[in-house]
């Protein structure tokens, strides 16, 4: 009998090892199926940064290229802009000179004048025989007379606007 106990625990020992080997091997089968769908999560989760990643590095690609683009043009521009500016410092460079020049030729000229009318009043002076004062004293003298009537009228037409006008006033 001892036998026959022996020989029934250990088919229910044997049972129970097959029973818990099943069971593992479920378990282990259902492990490996939830590593497996993980594993896929994980990769298309990886495939989708990596495509995001690679869409994202394009557009920057793209905005780089396009500030470089934009760069350029205004470093051209720039250049452009220097250029002219430097044409229109030398043209103004050149315009200054001639002025100059014209400048010392005038001065050259006005230095001629006043030597030339110098000497002619010295002229008139000799040959009229009065000084340039007493020439030019006569000369308004001379235009008083002249003219005196007329400033006498003009004078006495004022007078009389104004008495006019204090006759209105009053």
């Amino acid at each position: 009998m001892i036998e026959k106990n022996i020989k029934e625990d250990k088919h229910l020992a044997k049972a129970e090892v097959e029973r818990l080997q099943k069971q593992a091997e479920v378990i282990t089968s259902k492990a490996e199926i939830k590593a497996e769908e993980i594993t896929k999560k994980a990769e298309g989760i990886v495939q989708k940064a990596e495509s995001k990643a690679q869409e994202i590095t394009k557009k920057a690609d793209v905005i780089v290229s396009k500030a470089e683009k934009d760069a350029e043009h205004q470093q051209k521009k720039i250049d452009q802009l220097e250029t002219k500016l430097t044409q229109k410092e030398e043209k103004l460079d050149q315009r200054i000179e001639k002025l100059d020049e014209k400048k010392e030729e005038l001065a050259t000229k006005k230095k001629d004048l006043d030597e030339m009318f110098a000497k002619q009043e010295t002229i008139l002076s000799d040959l009229s025989g009065l000084s340039p004062a007493d020439a030019k004293k006569q000369l308004f003298d001379q235009i008083e007379q002249t003219n005196k009537d007329e400033i006498k009228r003009f004078i006495n037409k004022r007078k009389t606007i104004k008495e006019e006008e204090a006759k209105e006033e009053a």
